[in-house]
């Protein structure tokens, strides 16, 4: 059940979202029904807006940081903000001394997701739509299909809008184009130091 349950919430497009519901359905009606009385925009990729650019669904980061501030808790409210502005900076200083020595354009994490992006673009073909900006795709692996507009961004997986990072499907039609991935990164990956 659980697997199913991540499959439904990690679904990217709607359709891959109602299979998974399916699946649930079937294997148990109970929990169907209690996850249709959820609101999708809450729990599933394929209801998340795009202009966020960020996939999370669950936010580890508010544990980590009530673990790291628990030593606080007890204190007076002047000696808690001290200790939470305490660990802040040193967060931010120890991420920005790090990222100096960082030789990419693009942040650590996201450059990896981008290496096992095009390691696993290589199955996919790809056939140009005959547009004249070269920008529009057809992509295909047997009988999944996707279509990618370069100049816009977009593809119907959902992955590059949701994240800023461009899929496997998109980075397969770059290669053909002759365009390097890393550049159409969204701005908000970027390492840039003042």
């Amino acid at each position: 059940m659980k697997e199913l349950m991540w499959m439904a919430a990690r679904a990217t497009t709607t359709l891959d979202w109602e299979k998974a519901m399916l699946q649930i359905k079937n294997y148990d009606e109970e929990a169907w029904n209690d996850l249709q009385k959820l609101n999708p925009t809450c729990w599933t990729r394929s209801a998340f807006k795009v202009n966020t650019k960020c996939d999370l669904q669950v936010n580890n980061m508010c544990e980590a940081f009530n673990n790291v501030i628990m030593k606080y808790r007890h204190k007076p409210i002047i000696t808690l903000l001290e200790g939470i502005r305490f660990y802040i900076s040193s967060r931010i200083v120890k991420l920005r001394t790090t990222l100096k020595r960082y030789e990419g354009s693009i942040c650590p994490k996201i450059q990896q997701i981008m290496e096992k992006n095009k390691k696993t673009c290589e199955p996919w073909r790809t056939h140009w739509c005959g547009d004249v900006d070269l920008s529009l795709f057809e992509v295909s692996k047997g009988m999944e299909k996707y279509v990618v507009n370069l100049k816009q961004q977009t593809c119907s997986c959902r992955k590059w809008e949701l994240t800023g990072i461009p899929c496997t499907h998109a980075i397969a039609c770059m290669w053909i184009n002759g365009v390097e991935p890393e550049l159409s990164v969204n701005s908000y990956y970027r390492c840039c130091f003042m």
